[in-house]
C-alpha cells in the first residue's frame, strides 16, 4: 500500500476514535488510535489524540510518551504542550518530575501560539499554585486581553480581588 493509502486508512481510524472519545468510550477509541498508528506511525495527530484519550484514562505516563511522539513529529503542535503539561501535573502529585516542568510546557505553548487561552489558563493556575499571584495575574490579563468575555478568567480574577 502507498503511504497515502495508509494515511487515509489511518485518518478513517483517528475519525472513528475521535466519536467513541466523545461518547466516553475511551478503551475503544485508544484501540482505534492505535490501530491508526499501526498503518502510519508517522501521524502526529493520531499520537496526540492518543496521549489526550490515555490521559482521561489515567494513564499520564503513557500519555506523556504520545504527546512527546507529537511534538517529535510536529514541532508546531503548541495543543501537544499543552497536555503534556497537563500529564506532567498529574506525575507531579505522584512525586514523577518538577513542578517547573509542567510550567514550561505551557509556556511552549504560549511561545507557539500567544493567542492559545487554554494554555495561559493553565500556566495561570500552575503558577498560582507555585504561589507567583503577580505572574498568574499577568497571564489572566493577558486572556483578557485576547478574550474580554472569558468566564473562567474574570472568575478566577474575581476570586483573587482584582
Amino acid at each position: 500500500m502507498e503511504v497515502s493509502e495508509l494515511r487515509l486508512k489511518a485518518a478513517s481510524h483517528l475519525e472513528r476514535a475521535l466519536g467513541l472519545a466523545q461518547r466516553g468510550e475511551l478503551n475503544a477509541a485508544i484501540s482505534e488510535l492505535r490501530a491508526a498508528l499501526e498503518l502510519y506511525a508517522d501521524y502526529a495527530e493520531a499520537h496526540y489524540y492518543l496521549g489526550v484519550c490515555l490521559l482521561a484514562a489515567g494513564k499520564p505516563r503513557e500519555a506523556l510518551e504520545e504527546f512527546d511522539e507529537a511534538l517529535r513529529l510536529d514541532e508546531s503542535y503548541f495543543e501537544a504542550h499543552v497536555r503534556k503539561g497537563v500529564a506532567l501535573r498529574k506525575l507531579y502529585d505522584d512525586g514523577v518530575c518538577e513542578f517547573d516542568a509542567v510550567i514550561e510546557e505551557f509556556k511552549k505553548a504560549i511561545q507557539k501560539n500567544p493567542r492559545y487561552v487554554e494554555a495561559r489558563y493553565n500556566l495561570a493556575i500552575a503558577l498560582l499554585e507555585r504561589g507567583d499571584v503577580a505572574a498568574a495575574k499577568s497571564e489572566l490579563a493577558e486572556i483578557l486581553k485576547i478574550d474580554p468575555e472569558n468566564e473562567e478568567a474574570r472568575e478566577l480574577r474575581r476570586l483573587l480581588g482584582y
